[in-house]
C-alpha cells in the first residue's frame, strides 16, 4: 500500500467519524392494532427510496410458505412479530412487515395451505367457496390484534439509513442494501435511477416528492437485457463502476472503496463519473441485444463479464468505437463458446507448470469463477486476458484526437501506397493514424514532413519515441 493511498483512507475515515453528541435516542412507544394501523397506512411511507425491496417479492408460496404468508401466520399464531420503528410518517424498519399485513387485507394472497386457518382469503375471490374466506370473528380478531409502535420523531435524511442498518437484524441488510440506505445522497439518487424506477412521491424532501414516480432507467436496464437481480444488487453494481471509473482501470473493487465514492465525491465528479456509467451500459446495451439473440439472457456472471470486456477495450484504445456490434458479438459468443468447451477439461497450471488454483483446478471452472471476483487482482487480472481472446480487433476502432489535418493525412497516406509505413501492410483510412517523426516533447511540429502513417497500435507502443527510430526498432524484433 502507498503512502498516498494510506493518506487517502484516513482523510475517508476522518471524514466518517462524527463527534460524541452526547445524545440520547429520542422515541416514543405505543401499542396500536392492526385496525389503528390500517387507518392511518395512507398517509405513511412503508417503502422509502434508501430501505430495500421485498426480499421474496413472490408473496405466494409454494411447498412452503413465502415470507409474507410466514409474517401473517406469526399473527394468527398469536406471535409477537418485533416492534413497527418508524420516524414519524416515514419506516425504519416495518417495511416488509407493514406492507404484507396491507397487502393480505387487500387480499393479495392467502394464508398457507399449512397455517392452522388453512388456505384462506381476507376478501372473496372468483372461484373460492365462503369458506375459503375469513370470517366475520376471525376478521374482528385479526383487527384487534397489537403491535408496538416506536416513533424516532427527530430523526430525518440520512440518519433513518444509518438506523435502519443498525437495527436490521431478523434478515441483515446486504452490502447493497447499506449502500441503498444513504436515500438520497448526491453520489446515489442518479446512479438509483439508472437502474430502476424510483417513486419519490411519499419522500419527506419536497423537492423530491413533487417528482413523483421516476423512470430515468438506461436501456440496459429498462429493456431487461440486464440480468434479474434483488436486494438492491443493480444499484451496488454500478456503483462499483463508479468505483472502476474513478481509478481509470479495472483492477479491484472493494466495499470500502464504494463507500468512499459514495460519501467523498464532489458534486463535479459524481456527473463525470454518471456520464461516463451511461457511455458504458450503453456498451453494454448493444451487446445484450445480440448476446441475447445469440446465446441467452445476460445472468449476473455474464454481466460481470460484459463489464470485464469494456474495461479490456478501455484500456487498449481509451475512447473506441464497435464497428459493428453484431458481428462483434456473434464472433465473442463464438469464441467464448469455444474456449469453455476445450478447456472444460484442461487444467489450469500456472507459468511454472504448477497447478494455479487448488480450488478451480480446471480452466473453464476457473474461468467462471474469476469473472466474479473483483477484490482479487490476479483473478482480475487471469479473466480480462482470457477475455481479451474473445475479441474480434479488427471489429474495434480507436477514437483518436489525430492532430494532423485530414487533407495532409490522405495524401500522405496516397503517397505511401494506402499501407502502414511501420509494417508496410495495406491500412484503410479510417483506420489511418497520423504519427509525428519528430515528437511532439521534442519540438516536432504538425507539418507533412514529420508525418508518418501507420495504426493505432503502433502509435500507442511509440508514446513519445521518434517514429523512424520506432520502425527501426520493430523492423529489427526488438519491439513486439
Amino acid at each position: 500500500m502507498t503512502a498516498y493511498t494510506t493518506e487517502k483512507k484516513l482523510k475517508s475515515f476522518v471524514k466518517k467519524v462524527k463527534k460524541w453528541q452526547k445524545k440520547y435516542p429520542a422515541y416514543t412507544l405505543e401499542k396500536k392494532t392492526i385496525k389503528e394501523f390500517y387507518l392511518m397506512a395512507s398517509t405513511l411511507n412503508l417503502n422509502p427510496i434508501g430501505q430495500r425491496k421485498d426480499v421474496e417479492p413472490n408473496m405466494i408460496g409454494g411447498d412452503k410458505p413465502s415470507k409474507a404468508q410466514g409474517i401473517i401466520e406469526a399473527i394468527w399464531n398469536g406471535k409477537y412479530i418485533s416492534e413497527l420503528l418508524v420516524a414519524v410518517e416515514e419506516s425504519i424498519d416495518c417495511g416488509h412487515r407493514a406492507r404484507y399485513i396491507l397487502a393480505f387485507i387487500a387480499g393479495q394472497f392467502p394464508t398457507h395451505a399449512t397455517s392452522v386457518m388453512g388456505e384462506k382469503w381476507w376478501v372473496k375471490k372468483e372461484g373460492i367457496s365462503e369458506d375459503q374466506v375469513f370470517s366475520k370473528e376471525e376478521k374482528e380478531w385479526f383487527w384487534k390484534f397489537p403491535l408496538t409502535w416506536t416513533d424516532m420523531y427527530e430523526l430525518t435524511g440520512e440518519d433513518i439509513g444509518e438506523q435502519f442498518i443498525q437495527t436490521n437484524t431478523i434478515t441483515p441488510p446486504s452490502q447493497e442494501e447499506k449502500w441503498n440506505a444513504y436515500g438520497l445522497k448526491s453520489s446515489v439518487v442518479n446512479l438509483r435511477e439508472f437502474v430502476e424506477e424510483v417513486d419519490y412521491s411519499k419522500e419527506k424532501n419536497k423537492e423530491y416528492a413533487k417528482k413523483g414516480v421516476v423512470t430515468n432507467m438506461l436501456p440496459f436496464w429498462k429493456e431487461k437485457l440486464a440480468p434479474d437481480m434483488t436486494r438492491s444488487k443493480k444499484l451496488g453494481w454500478v456503483l462499483e463502476s463508479a468505483v472502476i471509473h474513478t481509478k481509470g482501470s479495472f483492477t479491484t473493487v472493494s466495499p470500502d472503496e464504494v463507500d468512499d465514492y459514495i460519501e467523498t465525491a464532489t458534486p463535479k465528479k459524481i456527473k463525470t463519473i454518471e456520464t461516463a456509467i451511461k457511455e458504458e451500459c450503453e456498451f453494454y446495451y448493444n451487446i445484450g441485444v445480440f448476446w441475447k439473440k445469440y446465446k441467452s439472457a445476460p445472468i449476473v456472471g455474464v454481466a460481470n463479464m460484459l463489464r470485464m470486456l469494456y474495461w479490456v477495450l478501455k484500456e487498449e484504445y481509451g475512447k473506441f468505437e464497435i464497428k459493428d456490434y453484431e458481428d462483434f458479438t456473434k464472433n465473442f459468443v463464438n469464441e467464448y463458446n469455444t474456449f469453455l468447451k476445450v478447456n472444460a477439461k484442461t487444467i489450469y497450471l500456472d507459468e511454472h507448470g504448477e497447478p494455479a488454483d487448488s480450488k478451480y483446478g480446471l480452466i473453464a471452472k476457473a474461468f467462471g469463477s474469476y469473472i466474479n471476483k473483483k477484490n482479487e487482482s490476479r483473478k482480475v487480472d487471469a479473466a480480462k486476458e482470457w477475455i481479451s481472446g474473445f475479441v474480434d480487433w479488427n471489429l474495434v476502432k480507436p477514437i483518436v484526437n489525430d492532430v494532423f489535418p485530414k487533407e495532409m493525412k490522405l495524401k500522405r497516406w496516397i503517397e505511401v501506397g494506402e499501407v502502414c509505413e511501420i509494417e508496410g501492410k495495406p491500412l484503410k483510412f479510417e483506420d489511418a493514424i497520423g504519427c509525428h517523426i519528430v515528437p511532439v516533447d521534442e519540438d516536432g511540429k504538425i507539418e507533412y514532413d514529420n508525418l508518418l502513417i501507420s495504426n493505432h497500435s503502433h502509435n500507442k507502443k511509440m508514446g513519445t519515441m521518434n517514429a523512424l527510430k520506432y520502425k527501426e526498432l520493430w523492423s529489427k524484433g526488438e519491439i513486439v
